[in-house]
């Protein structure tokens, strides 16, 4: 049942890889019911995903005499990131070099967090019974027990402050951040929102949404999905093959999943030209929010009829017709999100490094990555008044 426990002071963490044991998983709901991304449902759904690149750890922690006392849950993967993960669009020696040290050998990232979610806090705790510092000790004990390279501490609650993070040797990890646009209360339809817009935006807007009329939507059923599943998935990778960083590999048992576990709260639409399935994008309904999950494009059809920035504007109807209060679009393509209206939410994300070898590593990526986001979608303010000062009245 468990793979293994240790011990911290007066507290036993027992660790387990999977939630497929009804006992675990009866154990796990009682702590995390009040945090809906942790309800079991949905991480057995990423174990059944099975991602090429990750593993899954789940810590339960005990007080030392006792296994009936359930006082802390923490939900971790295990990430083995290489050559694979990292995209080099630019040639150069140091990049030709990190290519080759990530072909022989891979790094060890333990993450406390989901890849797959934003705003996923990674843990549940008695607070009258474990506090933040004493936390960060199990959780850098464990580390040093799998024998991982980088410790990240992703969406972590206020009360793991920069001051507590830095004693214990954590640094900030400031380029964790997604893009997400408030939805007006006061729009009622599309029409109200480019109303909203500055003159040049609106007009981006209207040759935009020309350039995508001629394009057919419809909704895909999960009998749709499995019919087309491989044209599905060439169309995803590649969308995922031209990002920076790739991680939490998946393949069409992760959609598959989703329609499964969560029946009418996921939704995918097709677009087709002459009949041909030329992009989708898929999305999760939360109670006020809209998320667009996963996009897949042919990018041979994108100039001529601008899906990207078409399925962009469709979450906002969707978001609309769904009553929402906000739509999150994710991590990539910051200054298109920003074009349409998006605003960043950054994260209380820390990290640890354990070797010098692969702190320089990191620093590089680190680097390549943000000289590849640029600056440019700071700039970008399409609307006349902003959005969160209008909610905020």
């Amino acid at each position: 049942m468990f793979l293994y426990e240790y011990q911290v002071e007066g507290f036993k963490i027992k660790v387990s890889d999977t939630l497929s044991d009804s006992n675990l998983t009866n154990d796990w709901q009682g702590l995390a019911k009040s945090a809906h991304h942790l309800r079991p449902e949905m991480l057995l759904l990423l174990e059944r995903a099975k991602p090429l690149d990750l593993h899954f750890r789940y810590l339960f922690i005990y007080p030392k005499n006792s296994d009936k006392e359930l006082c802390g849950i923490i939900y971790m993967q295990l990430l083995h990131f290489n050559h694979r993960n990292f995209n080099f669009s630019k040639k150069g020696f140091l990049h030709f070099l990190a290519q080759v040290i990530l072909r022989i050998r891979s790094f060890r990232i333990l993450l406390a967090g989901c890849l797959f979610s934003v705003d996923f806090s990674p843990l549940v705790f008695d607070f009258g019974k474990l506090k933040p510092d004493f936390l960060l000790k199990i959780l850098d004990t464990y580390s040093k027990i799998e024998k991982h390279d980088v410790l990240v501490l992703k969406d972590l609650p206020g009360k793991f402050t920069k001051e507590l993070l830095s004693k214990q040797g954590f640094r900030p990890f400031e380029t964790d951040l997604t893009m997400q646009l408030e939805i007006n209360p006061e729009w009622r339809s599309f029409k109200d929102y480019e109303k909203a817009l500055t003159h040049k935006y609106a007009q981006r807007v209207r040759k935009i949404r020309k350039q995508g009329a001629v394009v057919e939507r419809k909704q895909i059923s999960k009998t749709d999905f499995i019919l087309q599943r491989s044209r599905f998935m060439d169309l995803f990778n590649q969308v995922s093959e031209k990002q920076t960083i790739r991680m939490g590999i998946i393949d069409h048992i992760y959609f598959e999943e989703l329609y499964d576990t969560l029946g009418n709260d996921f939704l995918v639409y097709g677009y087709f030209e002459n009949e041909k399935l030329i992009a989708f994008a898929s999305h999760i309904l939360y109670p006020e929010k809209l998320e667009v999950n996963y996009i897949g494009i042919d990018y041979s059809y994108n100039s001529k009829n601008a899906l990207y920035f078409n399925i962009l504007y469709d979450g906002i109807l969707l978001a609309l017709a769904h009553s929402k209060r906000s739509l999150e679009l994710g991590r990539t393509a910051r200054e298109a999100k920003a074009v349409v209206g998006c605003h960043p939410i950054y994260f209380n994300d820390y990290m640890k490094v354990n070797n010098k070898l692969v702190n320089w590593m990191l620093n590089l990526l680190s680097k390549y990555f943000n000289q590849g986001i640029g600056e440019g979608w700071k700039k970008r303010h399409p609307f006349k008044t902003t959005i969160t000062n209008i909610i905020e009245k």
